[in-house]
């Protein structure tokens, strides 16, 4: 295994780049899919059966289960809750390599958002996932389901132009963001860990 760094030619860049672009018109609809859904703490179970069903599509290995708090009460990070999950499942889609080469990657994002508010201080129903200009208007397009369909087409874009991961690639797609962090906290208890991960939050850091 080795972990020194590769250099991309500009002919595999452009095919990259061209792959993005040719996922453009989908990565839009599933975007607008997932905004579509209404997945305020306790509604999040349609939003992640969609994702469970992008990620078997994509050819991942996916995984789903319920939150089990009582598993995490120990642990730092955990944030007590007074409900339950409810059949509200975490869904993790797994690239598997048989001889990883190099170090692998967590993309971790979540489709849980807090409530829309007064319906008329938006431009556009907050559930409707209109495109003006460019922009798509709702309620999670930025924070952060645009995140979580970006992360999902960058690994289609990989494929669509020939290659793939030579590590373990791991996308979450995770509950309980905006209220506790124990979506993600049970990724971890569940094994899902890896040497880096990254999360497409649109906070610009």
């Amino acid at each position: 295994m080795t972990n020194d760094p590769v250099t991309l030619d500009d002919a595999v860049l452009a095919d990259l780049d061209a792959a993005v672009d040719a996922g453009r018109e989908a990565r839009t609809d599933l975007l607008a899919e997932l905004v579509r859904f209404d997945s305020t703490l306790g509604n999040e179970t349609g939003v992640q059966a969609r994702m469970a069903d992008a990620f078997e599509d994509a050819g991942l290995d996916v995984d789903a289960w319920t939150i089990d708090y009582a598993a995490l009460k120990d642990l730092p990070g955990y944030s007590p809750v007074d409900w339950d999950a409810n059949e509200r499942p975490n869904v993790v889609g797994v690239h598997r390599v048989d001889r990883p080469a190099g170090r692998s990657l967590i993309l971790n994002g979540h489709v849980d958002v807090v409530p829309a508010g007064p319906a008329g201080a938006w431009t556009h129903p907050p559930y409707a996932a209109v495109v003006e200009d460019g922009r798509m208007y709702g309620r999670g397009a930025g924070d952060m389901k645009s995140g979580v369909a970006a992360f999902l087409h960058a690994y289609l874009a990989i494929r669509r132009a020939g290659f793939e991961p030579a590590s373990e690639l791991i996308l979450q797609s995770v509950i309980e963001e905006e209220c506790t962090g124990n979506g993600a906290l049970s990724c971890l208890i569940r094994g899902y860990t890896g040497d880096i991960c990254v999360i497409p939050e649109p906070t610009g850091e």
